[in-house]
């Protein structure tokens, strides 16, 4: 798609221009992208309410003297690579054909699932337990940016910009047993020694279920560069690369919850 995206921009681009756009005025539109990046469970404590491993924290004994690292290994997912929005901005132009604006979009991408096996491990070395997790996926549910806008019009119809501006999102994490194998927690009771496993009660092998989850809110800022098009004198094409750094909430919870993303955006809007 990032291929089409290029393509698409060189053939506008060497398109013959018409009669002259003003880009003033508010637009409204819809878009498509493609991403690439991943979001980070960093820290996830297995005795945060907020945590989608809590239910570690409650079901398994641990040794006080060594318990397992809060730290999850594998804990990172790829963000969906798919998304669609909607947005709405205003544009105005200034003298010597420079043009200032923002724009509001609202974006919601496709789950991504984690193929991968998600493991705990004990703190200190010799490591004396172990707890696995099948797969899981995250979500980025929805994302809303608002953003400045700084452009140039180069020619009537072609206005490449820069961007700046916050984002927010919600994002899900969670783990589950969906190909049948359940989360198993093994002990040894010294190095070199026999290991024992089991399933937690309540997830047996074989069963098809959710095992944890839990939301989080992630706000951050995003940059970019693209250009409007004017197809007609009310219609104008949008390609846009935008590059996205989210962090938790103050307060919100003890685990950290980071994402950072590339968009390559595809959008058609209608100018007012």
């Amino acid at each position: 798609m990032k291929k089409h995206i290029v393509l698409l921009g060189i053939g506008l681009f060497s398109m013959p221009f018409a009669q002259a756009t003003n880009w003033t005025g508010y637009y409204a539109g819809v878009n498509v992208g493609y991403n690439v990046g991943h979001l980070d469970l960093e820290t996830p404590s297995i005795h945060d309410k907020n945590s989608p491993l809590n239910f570690i924290g409650s079901e398994i004994e641990q040794d006080p003297s060594n318990p397992l690292n809060p730290h999850l290994q594998g804990g990172n997912f790829k963000v969906g690579r798919h998304s669609f929005g909607i947005q709405l901005g205003y544009l105005e132009e200034v003298e010597s054909s420079w043009v200032l604006g923002w724009e509001l979009s609202l974006n919601k991408f496709n789950h991504k699932k984690n193929n991968d096996q998600l493991f705990l491990i004990s703190q200190k070395k010799p490591i004396t337990h172990e707890v696995t997790l099948p797969d899981g996926y995250s979500h980025l549910k929805f994302e809303t940016k608002l953003k400045g806008i700084i452009g140039y019009k180069v020619k009537e119809r072609f206005l490449p910009y820069v961007s700046l501006g916050a984002s927010f999102a919600k994002i899900d994490f969670r783990f589950t047993s969906m190909d049948g194998r359940g989360p198993e927690s093994c002990r040894t009771p010294f190095v070199g020694g026999e290991w024992r496993c089991e399933h937690l009660s309540g997830y047996a092998p074989g069963r098809n279920q959710l095992i944890g989850k839990h939301s989080y809110f992630d706000y951050g800022y995003n940059y970019g560069v693209g250009f409007f098009y004017a197809l007609t004198d009310n219609v104008s094409l949008n390609l846009e690369v935008n590059r996205t750094h989210l962090k938790p909430l103050k307060g919100y919870m003890e685990q950290k919850i980071s994402a950072k993303y590339t968009n390559y955006k595809l959008g058609l809007n209608y100018h007012f």
